[in-house]
């Protein structure tokens, strides 16, 4: 397994001893593929941060719609259960097999922040990381068509688009897997696939 010291984003705050004096409040976990880490009525009680592999969230009403996905270096939670302690509305599942994850419980992660000047000035640069990352999703998502997003996504994570299956990938853009067909073939007769 990787160390937290080794993966963790440093964002040129934190040093490794910062890292090292922290460790026992994280835990780490190796998941299977389809593993729920988080189920509708649950509160969420961590931060998560992906050493390897990947993980999505889908709305657990009847659409089960892809919600987002991370990937390895990135960290996930349902911000809203988190963060307001209350229970959540999605569900969060592993996508890939030897997932690893380290977590830190919110109470962990509160004590750290309030202990730690160098924790909290990373807080702060990660949840600001996080407004800049969902303003961009979300004007995407006002401003673009499916086409549009599809192909700002090939563009810049053509290495993730081949872990997601096409359907989860329709979902996430809002279509049906015959319009992402549409969308992917248009591409390919341009020759730009």
């Amino acid at each position: 397994m990787n160390s937290l010291t080794e993966t963790l984003p440093k964002l040129g705050i934190l040093n490794d001893s910062d890292i090292e004096m922290v460790s026992d409040s994280f835990t780490v976990k190796e998941y299977d593929s389809g593993e729920l880490i988080l189920k509708p009525g649950k509160t969420c009680n961590e931060l998560q941060f992906i050493q390897t592999g990947s993980v999505y969230a889908f709305a657990s009403n009847e659409t089960q719609k892809i919600l987002w996905y991370e990937f390895e270096r990135s960290f996930f939670t349902d911000v809203i259960s988190f963060y307001s302690r209350t229970p959540s509305d999605i569900s969060i599942k592993v996508a890939e097999d030897k997932t690893i994850i380290s977590s830190i419980s919110y109470d962990d992660l509160e004590k750290l922040f309030s202990e730690h000047h160098s924790w909290a000035i990373w807080g702060v640069k990660i949840h600001q990381k996080e407004v800049l990352r969902l303003t961009q999703y979300y004007e995407n998502l006002r401003t673009k068509d499916a086409s549009q997003r599809y192909f700002e996504l090939v563009e810049n994570y053509p290495e993730f688009l081949q872990r997601i299956p096409l359907g989860h990938l329709a979902s996430y853009l809002g279509i049906s897997q015959v319009s992402l067909s549409r969308i992917r073939a248009g591409k390919q007769k341009k020759g730009r696939f």
